[in-house]
């Protein structure tokens, strides 16, 4: 690809992202907000999994519109994509998906955008150059309300159950089986760039070493889960049973900080994994 049109093709991205954004930071939830973060009934979130693991150009269901939610179609290119979404009305904390018809065997996941610095840029930087099919975000802090003696908040969805993005990830993966889920988290205990990268086990499985040794090569410093290390795996990650391939991304800030300028080596290696 010539200069000329990787800038073309970067600067359509950035204007991509920043007018969905525009629909997005309405219904953003801060740790301290006094708007309310609700976990949605059972039957919500039944909804939300069987829509998700339908066919995109599904209609929106009677009972999901009826709960706040809103479907729209947004344009890249040629590219028709699907974003769920609250209304701003109804705005409850419950993400939001983007889907990508055109996609590959990607699904990327923020769950935790805001306690994790730059963890949304870096997966919205991923997400087109890794021909990922799926992208999921948070808008409701992850410790929003989290009671005293509690590790999580309520609408932590790595690990909380009764969330909507947990619902939504869950249906993408049981739709389609050949996904792999990468979540990225970020961490701040290193002052160098650093990924550790886990698939929720504690012996690591040949794509997983060899994702980590794809990122190796890349120049991005790895710490695999199991072998160089064991902190961070998402071992308890509420996903992780559910998909048959689990890829957890804890990145340094000083990795975060450069993959959000240009995130091209992670996506490379998410692509190649993926496929």
């Amino acid at each position: 690809m010539s200069f000329l049109l990787a800038l073309c093709v970067a600067q359509d991205e950035g204007a991509f992202w920043s007018a969905l954004l525009e629909t997005i930071k309405p219904l953003w939830i801060g740790k301290n907000d006094p708007a309310p973060f609700v976990p949605p009934p059972a039957e919500e979130l039944e909804a939300l999994e069987a829509y998700a693991a339908g066919p995109l150009d599904a209609p929106l269901p009677p009972a999901l519109e009826r709960a706040g939610w809103r479907v729209e179609w947004r344009t890249f290119g040629s590219e028709k994509l699907r974003l769920l979404r609250e209304a701003p009305e109804a705005k409850r904390g419950r993400g939001w998906m983007l889907s990508r018809p055109a996609g590959g065997k990607l699904a990327l996941m923020a769950p935790h955008r805001f306690f994790d610095k730059f963890t949304g840029d870096v997966a919205r930087g991923v997400f087109f150059r890794a021909n990922a099919s799926f992208l999921l975000e948070n808008t409701a802090h992850r410790h929003w309300r989290r009671a005293e003696g509690e590790e999580y908040g309520p609408s932590d969805a790595a690990h909380r159950t009764s969330t909507a993005l947990h619902a939504l990830a869950k249906g993408a993966l049981a739709g389609r089986p050949g996904l792999l889920l990468a979540q990225v988290h970020g961490f701040n205990e290193d002052d160098a760039p650093l990924a550790i990268v886990s698939d929720g086990t504690r012996d690591p499985a040949g794509w997983a070493r060899s994702f980590a040794e794809a990122l190796r090569t890349s120049k991005i410093p790895v710490e695999l889960h199991g072998v160089d290390g064991r902190r961070l795996g998402g071992t308890e990650n509420v996903l992780r049973p559910h998909a048959r391939r689990f890829l957890h991304l804890e990145l340094s800030l000083p990795l975060r900080e450069s993959l959000k300028a240009d995130a091209s080596r992670l996506a490379d290696a998410l692509r190649a994994s993926a496929e």
